[in-house]
């Protein structure tokens, strides 16, 4: 025995959920070494290692985690033991109504009929009941990024949160830019490791432009719905979704924070600028939806990602991303319009979850427009940035309380 502490009762606060829950806290003892707790009536824990690099195991793992969700290269030892060849690496098709495509149409018409709720636009039945003509023909090529869960599909909405977290995480986060050593085939090659990551989601996004800018919602089987027993080597053939203007403007948004990156733009210029090109031909694609069909009257729903508040929270993330690459104010005047006080709650979720979604993307990278690296002190509308920068407070509070409140120390 090295050390004793006493069991201390912790019960939920606020809920009756949690109540017979005990906290044990060891933080004094720091001596390096495996230990195992043991609770006299309860019995011993596994193996408890005690260590200087402790903080790096979870970055690490997760970096890992991401390595084995990597679509189109070939994965193996030492970065994982499920090795196996680059998966989905054929151009998916693009569903043109033909007969070829009628799963395709059914999978469409499913998911929107689902998720349409009252949007003003028509449910897209079909792919040709896209208020947005593919106008690309025949296939594309989409392979890289990284598979959305267990299945192989790609939804762009929720690679553009990807790329933003990490790209936040980079340019914002002290030290993260110097973290070079997780473990992946990148590592060591003097460019953070984050960054590495979301240089090749931003790469996948990029594929999945359109002619006219916007962006396809989603990479899925052509003929089932998931891919659930096959290896990904031998992965189904797949299409690409029609476009909505959710996906278009969360691509938007983070392809254009990813272009206004320091660390990006150091480290590989040339898919900078790629980035914020792509960004604004999106944008573009977005300002000739709303114009057309009225802001409500642009949205048509897909799937539930990204589906809270229709395409608002994204339409506010394309434009703070914008914003914060270009400083052009007529971004910042759109973002203003579409969100005219970031403190009115509209961006809670059941009333509570604050900043949820892309509202939270559009709000860190707004706050943070004029940090060091990016654009000067006062381009920002002084009382508009500060009420973004509240809202940011408001919702670490928040956290913190609800936190507090849980028996596990966790938010929710």
């Amino acid at each position: 025995e090295v050390f004793r502490a006493a069991l201390v009762r912790r019960p939920d606060k606020d809920w009756q959920w949690h109540q017979n829950v005990w906290r044990l806290d060891f933080s004094e003892f720091k001596k390096p070494g495996l230990y195992r707790i043991a609770v006299p009536g309860l019995g011993e824990s596994v193996p408890v290692r005690i260590h200087d690099g402790a903080d790096a195991v979870s970055p690490r793992l997760l970096a890992l985690g991401l390595y084995n969700q990597r679509s189109g290269a070939d994965k193996g030892t030492p970065f994982t033991r499920f090795g196996h060849r680059a998966s989905h690496t054929a151009p998916a098709e693009i569903p043109d109504g033909s007969e070829r495509f009628k799963k395709t149409d059914r999978h469409v018409g499913a998911m929107a009929r689902k998720n349409s709720g009252e949007q003003a636009a028509p449910v897209m039945e079909s792919v040709e009941a896209s208020l947005y003509p593919i106008v690309r023909k025949g296939t594309v090529g989409v392979s890289g990024g990284h598979y959305d869960a267990g299945d192989y599909s790609k939804y762009a909405i929720n690679s553009a949160q990807v790329i933003h977290c990490l790209v936040f995480a980079v340019d914002h986060f002290p030290g993260v830019d110097r973290i070079d050593n997780l473990g992946i085939p990148e590592s060591g090659d003097g460019v953070p490791d984050a960054l590495q990551i979301a240089a090749r989601e931003a790469r996948f996004v990029l594929k999945m432009q359109d002619d006219d800018g916007g962006f396809f919602f989603l990479v899925y089987p052509r003929d089932r719905a998931y891919e659930l027993d096959v290896l990904p080597e031998n992965g189904d053939p797949q299409v690409v979704f029609p476009k909505n203007t959710g996906a278009t403007a969360a691509c938007v948004g983070a392809l254009a924070q990813i272009a206004a990156s320091p660390a990006l733009k150091k480290s590989d210029p040339a898919l900078a600028a790629r980035c914020l090109d792509a960004a604004k031909r999106g944008y573009d694609f977005l300002k000739r939806a709303i114009a057309e069909h009225g802001f409500d009257g642009s949205y048509q729903a897909i799937s539930h990602y990204g589906n809270y508040s229709g395409h608002r929270d994204e339409l506010c993330f394309a434009a703070a991303g914008m914003f914060a690459a270009t400083g052009d104010k007529a971004f910042e005047r759109d973002l203003m319009s579409w969100w005219p006080d970031p403190l009115d709650g509209r961006d809670r979720k059941w009333g509570w979850f604050p900043l949820y979604e892309a509202y939270g993307s559009a709000a860190r990278v707004y706050a943070f427009a004029e940090a060091p690296g990016f654009l000067p002190a006062g381009s920002a509308d002084p009382a508009y940035l500060e009420k973004m920068r509240a809202a940011l407070r408001n919702a670490a509070d928040t956290w913190l309380k609800l936190s507090d409140a849980n028996a596990y120390g966790l938010p929710f």
